[in-house]
């Protein structure tokens, strides 16, 4: 599909771009990353910075057709708001005036987040529609960053912007899953309220097709929702299965955990917490039948065949 583009990778290093870049044809397109860390790569390889070196990186944004903007910081809150916003911002600005003012096309495919939605113990079906109410710092600037990429469009700089649940797969960074299946074998987990949580993933290789997917020039200045929607139990289920564990029937009561949860982290540093409570007991049920009737994606990645990925890659 991605044919005699000029691309550009940000945050090509990281798990969302090494997966990209390797689903891009190098042989009939042009494509550079750029990152701080340096590693062995066949495409163009630019060790930057993007929160120091903003305005030197700025100007060479304009050679690219297309940006893929899969950077991110998930730790602290300081470079959260220097990359998510204050950088993103010089960068969206120069952009898009550099576009209007020259007649040239650039377009801007950001790696946003599901969680600007927040979190809501109700069951709820969320779409593109709904409201967002960010309940983090790292949510808070991620909504920040589309809004001020909305605000820079115009007939020559488009955008898309895809906000993906938990991202799993091999070479993951968050180890919730690893996490699980050891809680599962020292037989220490339990459900709180229900087994029929949803629990919202999407396997890196659907991600990954998604973002080229939204290269299509027939599709501009639109976000669209990605993730795929499972049960809590089938999840358990699957992980007992790979591991050889019984699966766990205990369900316990939310208020009687939040209580002893929030008591005892006065005294201990529990691997349970307030939010991890309201990802366990989510009936938040994300649709997606916007991305799939524009630009025609549909998820190929098994739920058994994306945990057994993400659990052999430990």
């Amino acid at each position: 599909m991605l044919k005699n583009k000029k691309i550009l990778i940000l945050g090509g290093s990281g798990f969302v771009g090494k997966n990209l870049l390797s689903k891009i044809n190098l042989y009939e397109n042009s494509v550079t990353i750029i990152s701080r860390k340096n590693f062995v790569s066949k495409a163009k390889l630019i060790i930057a910075d993007l929160m120091i070196d903003t305005d030197k990186l700025k100007k060479l944004f304009i050679e690219y057709d297309i940006i893929f903007n899969c950077s991110g910081e998930l730790n602290n809150e300081d470079k959260m708001n220097e990359l998510h916003v204050k950088s993103l911002s010089k960068i969206i600005d120069f952009l898009s005036k550099f576009c209007l003012k020259n007649h040239r096309k650039i377009r801007w495919i950001q790696v946003s987040s599901i969680g600007v939605y927040g979190f809501d113990k109700k069951k709820a079906l969320i779409d593109e529609n709904s409201e967002k109410n960010p309940s983090n710092y790292y949510e808070k600037t991620k909504l920040t960053s589309e809004r001020i990429i909305i605000n820079g469009a115009n007939a020559y700089f488009e955008y898309i912007i895809l906000r993906p649940s938990t991202i799993y797969g091999r070479g993951m960074k968050s180890d919730f899953i690893q996490k699980i299946s050891q809680y599962l074998k020292k037989k220490i987990f339990f459900y709180i309220n229900s087994k029929d949580s949803l629990f919202n993933l999407i396997h890196i290789d659907d991600l990954s097709k998604a973002l080229i997917l939204c290269s299509q020039d027939q599709v501009k200045n639109e976000d669209f929702n990605l993730s795929c929607n499972y049960e809590l139990k089938e999840i358990i289920k699957i992980i007992c299965i790979l591991k050889n564990v019984k699966e766990p029937k205990i369900v316990i009561n939310e208020k009687i955990i939040r209580y002893f949860v929030k008591f005892l982290n006065i005294f201990i540093n529990l691997p349970l917490n307030q939010r991890i409570i309201d990802i366990l007991i989510s009936q938040r049920d994300f649709k997606i039948d916007k991305i799939k009737n524009h630009l025609g994606f549909e998820p190929h990645t098994k739920l058994y065949d994306g945990l057994k990925d993400a659990l052999d890659n430990r």
